[in-house]
């Protein structure tokens, strides 16, 4: 509807930069929230937001777009061998039992179609993948911005999974296991990968 002759001339003249702004920017609420760095095994893009609208309205440039890949390789352990589809298992129930860990309802685990293990933090700043390889078990973690409190308990959960590695490697407890029934074999005898994936973690907490 056309505006009445008793709209003062400058809102006349207003109306169509307003229709021009609410179209530009029509788009979800959430778009316009503080972007989550919550873990996901995905490429994260930084839209424009209203303000550089506005001022590309008076001043066109093209639109800007940001990629920001989310994961960061936090170790890898070299393999000499490993049955695969039993470690996976074995390593998954322990990291299910790490989900109360250091109190409850710290983590939830996922096991992707992909045969990765997802580990999801509470505060959504970050989660963990692991990835059993045939040669190597990797641990990626995703998110730009993880919180002090998800670091603390990422060390945590880190630690006692390098423990579970290393104790499956030697044969369980005073090595009962013998070394053809291992779920896993490790490519350096010493244990020197273990303690240097170790080295890249918080001190463990005593």
């Amino acid at each position: 509807m056309p505006p009445s002759s008793s709209t003062p001339k400058i809102m006349q003249r207003l109306l169509p930069i307003i229709a021009v702004l609410c179209m530009s920017t029509l788009r979800p609420v959430s778009a316009f929230l503080a972007p989550k760095s919550i873990a996901v095994r995905r490429k994260t893009e930084l839209q424009a937001g209203i303000f550089d609208n506005i001022a590309n309205l008076f001043n066109p440039a093209e639109p800007k777009s940001v990629e920001i890949e989310e994961s960061k390789r936090l170790f890898s352990i070299p393999v000499r061998s490993m049955k695969l589809g039993g470690l996976r298992f074995a390593l998954g129930l322990h990291l299910m039992g790490m989900q109360g860990k250091p109190e409850r309802g710290t983590w939830k685990t996922k096991q992707a179609d992909d045969g990765i293990i997802d580990m999801f933090h509470k505060d959504e700043t970050g989660s963990m993948a692991f990835t059993f390889k045939e040669r190597e078990i990797v641990v990626d973690r995703w998110g730009p911005f993880p919180s002090k409190t998800y670091l603390a308990d990422e060390s945590y959960v880190l630690h006692e999974f390098l423990d579970e590695i290393n104790s499956m490697a030697m044969g369980g407890n005073e090595g009962s296991i013998g070394e053809e029934d291992r779920l896993i074999e490790l490519a350096d005898f010493g244990g020197a990968a273990i303690e240097k994936a170790r080295s890249t973690l918080q001190e463990r907490r005593k």
